[in-house]
């Protein structure tokens, strides 16, 4: 459960940090 709930973290983070990355520089 424990691992899950890290992958679950890690994911989302990514993903934040992705739609920021994004936001500030858009990719064409």
């Amino acid at each position: 459960m424990i691992r899950n709930f890290s992958s679950a973290i890690s994911v989302t983070s990514v993903n934040e940090v992705n739609r920021l990355a994004t936001g500030q520089i858009p990719h064409d």
